[in-house]
């Protein structure tokens, strides 16, 4: 005979700020393929601020197994709106010279929703 254990939801408010990291999505889409991606990006730009595209893409390879490509977390830094383009870095190629990358950072206050 299977027995299940229930659990009731906690009805304590959120006061850790890693909790509210992982409650506030407002992504749209298919968002539980890159969840633990952008939780992971947010809890690195907390701690050190504005970052570059390449700083992100290099801790969150550090982080996972697989990592993640440049153009999927283009997409989670662009699509979510808990981050916003604050600017460009200039970055050396080895064969292409200097280009630009973004320079993202968290939003401090989310935009009030619609309805």
């Amino acid at each position: 005979m299977n027995t299940f254990t229930v659990y009731a939801a906690s009805t304590e408010p959120l006061n850790d700020e890693r909790q509210r990291l992982h409650v506030w999505n407002p992504c749209r889409g298919n968002s539980m393929r890159t969840k633990r991606i952008r939780i992971k990006i947010a809890e690195y730009l907390k701690e050190n601020g504005p970052q570059t595209t390449f700083a992100i893409q290099e801790h969150i390879n550090d982080c996972f197994r697989h990592g993640t490509t440049s153009q999927q977390l283009g997409n989670c830094l662009s699509k979510d709106k808990r981050f916003k383009k604050v600017g460009f870095a200039m970055r050396k190629g080895v064969l292409s010279g200097h280009y630009e990358v973004c320079v993202w950072d968290l939003v401090t206050e989310p935009e009030p929703l619609n309805g």
